[in-house]
């Protein structure tokens, strides 16, 4: 007995070995496990579903509770998750439990114990049933997943944004080759992301542009890291156009690079633009000659050669003999033809290193340089009235002829300046006429005797003030859109005792020379503020233009006296707008771009008049703080039977428009006029057509008594 005893105790102190060893090996798996749980953020939840109770291990703060818990199941669900997951969540559990799913998993917001919603990413499975199939536990992971959820999620708004962009987006990686395009890539150059992949991105390069230009690009930025410029590119149907390219390159979370991206902006249009902004600003559209703008320019880099070299520079002004005739009888079609023939040929008479200029009607100018004498300039005086004597080609059908007038001036003989020469040439070709036409005449001091008369009348001009002999009219604008009148432009007439009725053409530039402009200005700005008060005070709410002459801006002064006058008046300053022709802007818009900021900052209105004849640049009109182009007169004149005019003033209030610009076409004279400006979406009218200039009195009847023209129309 006392045997079996011993061997009893023995096998029980064995047995008792073995589940402590066992107990032993399980704390430590639990301990392991209890640690991998902790490392890696996760929570291990087991669903009891005979007792409905959820024991987790690892549960945190960032999913509420201790770090092991037992809780109600549903309970706790409800509390815990965001009402709008919670029918989602119960749903895939319950298709788990029924078998209708192998795997539960379920992404859901729960809130944390800070009380914010965080990301849940809970995966299990049914671990246990009974004979019938019928679940009683099951088992599963939970992860906080809020960061990577919203990571997600910008990456997904970052690609929506990509993708919305409307400039195009090409990744590439180390080797150029693509990596991802968006939508706009695909509709600028024609090639799909499936058709780019793996790509290299020299499947863009142009022929336009030369492989090395393209290789120190790649070098630029490869080393910079960035690069920025103008590219010519290729679509895949074949057509070349020109892009602004910037490139970037992107890092990885170690900040190495890993990445290209390529924006890109398609300036094809902007740029043709451009140029025909800047052709328009130097070049005669009629007969694509330079214009006066640029002949001056040419003028002076010609004098500084002849300075350098010790040679003589000639400028022959040519008028064509009884052109009006011509223009007036057979129409201006026919005009413009002989213009561009006369140009052709003369352009033929000339070297390449001369120049031939259009600068206004009929009227062309040749500058040659290099010459040593006199007599090299009669020469080509000579050659132009021989080319010109053979009858011109118009239109393949018809040769018509035409004779010159021309008149020579010389530097450094007669003049050291561009103006002078020009001066002095053009007086030469009166003399040339008053000859009997056909001919020409060199510059000589007895040609002197306009400039006499010019003095006589700035002298009368001078006291023209002291005798009244100045008074403002006023000429209506016709908003077209609603059809009423909104503003007036103030405009100046001179009426002398002496000389009779003199025309703004001849007294304003002499004023301007003279300076006599600036009383002449002042006495405008007061006359015009004093009537726009009495109108406003009638309940006329119009606008007020008045011209501003480029002395007046420079002298300075100009913004206080303004504001005087508009505290003075009791004026709304926005109602007043100043009118500033384009060549006097564009030819100083350095000196005057301080001057109009502060103009514009008494809240004034700013105009342009005078558009498209004279220095038009995009780059300044840009920078310019102005509110309103003026198309010329010029322009207006032929929309309706010149195409050429027509694509002009279309060009020029779509281009104003797309800067947000307001439109006012002056010189309207029919009601063809006004119909094709009112078509291409010209904002304001002004001419004959709607209103003559009208002296205060009468111009305040016509507001009185206005009705928009189609009412008009339609009662009479």
């Amino acid at each position: 007995a006392i045997i079996l005893l011993l061997l009893a105790w023995r096998a029980l102190r064995r047995r008792r070995r073995r589940e402590l060893r066992h107990h032993a090996e399980l704390e430590r798996r639990d301990e392991r496990f209890r640690m991998a749980l902790w490392g890696s953020g996760d929570e291990f939840w087991d669903l009891d579903l005979r007792t409905q109770t959820m024991h987790r291990i690892g549960a945190d703060q960032s999913f509420g509770g201790n770090y092991e818990q037992t809780i109600p199941d549903e309970k706790w669900l409800r509390e815990m998750t965001h009402p709008d997951d919670f029918p989602l969540l119960m749903q895939r559990r319950l298709d788990c439990l029924e078998g209708r799913a192998d795997i539960f998993e379920s992404e859901h917001r729960m809130r944390a114990s800070n009380g914010e919603w965080v990301w849940r990413l809970s995966r299990g499975k049914v671990v246990e049933r009974d004979p019938d199939g019928k679940p009683l536990r099951a088992c599963g992971t939970a992860r906080n997943v809020t960061e990577t959820h919203l990571a997600d999620r910008q990456q997904r708004i970052a690609a929506e944004v990509i993708n919305s962009m409307t400039e195009a987006v090409f990744v590439t990686d180390l080797e150029f080759r693509c990596v991802s395009v968006n939508h706009a890539f695909t509709r600028m150059t024609g090639y799909s992301e499936a058709e780019m992949l793996g790509r290299s991105a020299t499947l863009l390069h142009s022929a336009q542009q030369p492989t090395e230009a393209y290789r120190a690009m790649r070098a630029d930025y490869v080393r910079a890291g960035h690069w920025r410029g103008e590219v010519w590119q290729q679509r895949k149907n074949g057509e070349e156009y020109l892009s602004w390219l910037e490139v970037s390159e992107v890092h990885d979370a170690r900040g190495v690079r890993t990445h290209y991206v390529s924006v890109m902006t398609d300036i094809t249009e902007r740029k043709r633009a451009e140029q025909e902004l800047r052709y328009l600003a130097n070049y005669d559209t009629v007969t694509g000659l330079p214009n006066r703008t640029l002949l001056i320019e040419r003028i002076s880099h010609a004098l500084e050669r002849a300075r350098r070299d010790g040679t003589r520079v000639a400028v022959l002004f040519l008028d064509l003999d009884r052109f009006k005739h011509i223009n007036d009888s057979m129409g201006h079609l026919t005009g413009d033809l002989m213009l561009k023939a006369v140009g052709e040929r003369l352009r033929a008479s000339v070297s390449e290193a001369d120049t031939v200029a259009r600068i206004g009607g009929d009227e062309f100018t040749l500058v040659i340089d290099g010459l040593h004498d006199v007599a090299q300039a009669e020469v080509v005086a000579q050659k132009v009235i021989q080319t010109l004597s053979e009858p011109l080609e118009l239109d393949g059908t018809r040769a018509m002829g035409i004779t010159p007038s021309i008149g020579i001036s010389l530097f450094p003989d007669h003049a050291q300046g561009p103006m002078d020469l020009l001066k002095f040439a053009d007086a030469a070709m009166y003399q040339a006429k008053e000859q009997g036409r056909n001919t020409y005449m060199l510059y000589a001091p007895t040609m002197d005797a306009t400039a006499r008369r010019l003095a006589n009348t700035a002298s009368a001009l001078r006291m023209a003030i002291e005798r009244n002999e100045l008074h403002v009219v006023y000429q209506p604008k016709l908003s077209l859109p609603d059809e009423r009148v909104s503003g007036v432009e103030t405009l100046l007439r001179w009426q002398s005792e002496e000389l009779g009725e003199i025309r703004p053409e001849h007294f304003i530039p002499l004023a301007e020379q003279t300076g006599i402009i600036v009383e002449l200005g002042e006495f405008v700005l007061r006359t015009a503020c004093a009537q726009l008060r009495q109108w406003r005070g009638q309940g006329f709410d119009i606008s007020m233009a008045i011209n501003v002459s480029v002395v007046q801006l420079l002298r300075g002064g100009l913004p206080a006296r303004l504001h005087s006058l508009i505290e003075e008046n009791a004026i709304d300053a926005g109602k007043l707008q100043l009118e500033l022709t384009e060549s006097m802007l564009m030819a100083r818009a350095d000196q005057t771009l301080g001057m109009l900021d502060e103009l514009k900052a008494l809240g004034l209105s700013l105009a342009i008049d005078d558009f498209g004849t004279g220095y038009s640049s995009l780059s300044y009109l840009k920078r310019l703080p102005v509110d309103t182009l003026k198309i010329d007169r010029t322009f207006v004149g032929d929309i309706c039977t010149d195409p050429g005019d027509k694509a002009i003033t279309a060009t020029i209030i779509s281009m104003a428009h797309s800067l947000g610009l307001h439109v006012v076409a002056e010189g309207v004279e029919t009601v063809e006029q006004f119909e094709c400006l009112r078509a291409q979406g010209c904002d304001e009218i002004q001419g004959d057509w709607f209103s003559p200039p009208l002296s205060a009195e009468t111009c305040t009847k016509f507001l009185h008594s206005f009705a928009p023209p189609a009412m008009r129309a339609a009662a009479g």
